[in-house]
C-alpha cells in the first residue's frame, strides 16, 4: 500500500512539473508608434554617424558623440548638440524617412554668416543681407 501511494505521488509530482514548465505567459499585443519609431531611427542614426555628418571635424583625435537631440517629428528637423571632450557643436538637421520610419537621408545645416553690408533702396532706406544665401531684402514699395 505504501510503495502503491509512493508511486501515484510521484506520478502527481512528474505530471505537476510539466504543467507548470508547459505553461505559456499570455503575450501582449505589441503595438508600434510610428512617431516613437522614427524619433529612436532618426537618434540613432545621429549617434551613429555624427563624425561624418559633422561640417566640423573633431580637435585634438577626438571623436564626435551626441549629447542631445530635439526632434520636430511635424517639420521632419531638429537639432542636434555633440561634443568631442573638448569643444561642443549645436547645430539644427533636416531629414527624411521612408514608410517604415527608416531615415533615408538627413543633413547637417551649417548656417551661414552674412556680411553686414547693407543696399541702398530707391526710396532711400536700406536693406541687409538674409537667408541661406546672403541674398538683400527686397526694397520696400
Amino acid at each position: 500500500m505504501k510503495k502503491t501511494l509512493f508511486i501515484i505521488i510521484i506520478i502527481g509530482v512528474i505530471f505537476g512539473v510539466f504543467y507548470f514548465l508547459d505553461k505559456k505567459e499570455a503575450i501582449a499585443p505589441v503595438i508600434i508608434d510610428k512617431d516613437l519609431t522614427e524619433r529612436v531611427n532618426v537618434e540613432n542614426y545621429l549617434r551613429e554617424n555624427i563624425s561624418k555628418l559633422s561640417p566640423v571635424k573633431a580637435v585634438l583625435g577626438g571623436t564626435w558623440y551626441v549629447v542631445s537631440v530635439v526632434i520636430d517629428l511635424e517639420k521632419n528637423s531638429g537639432t542636434v548638440i555633440y561634443e568631442d571632450g573638448h569643444i561642443q557643436e549645436t547645430k539644427n538637421f533636416s531629414y527624411t524617412t521612408n514608410q517604415k520610419g527608416e531615415v533615408v537621408s538627413l543633413t547637417i545645416i551649417n548656417p551661414v554668416a552674412c556680411t553686414q553690408e547693407a543696399k541702398q533702396c530707391p526710396d532711400g532706406s536700406y536693406v541687409g543681407r538674409t537667408g541661406p544665401n546672403c541674398e538683400f531684402s527686397m526694397c520696400p514699395k
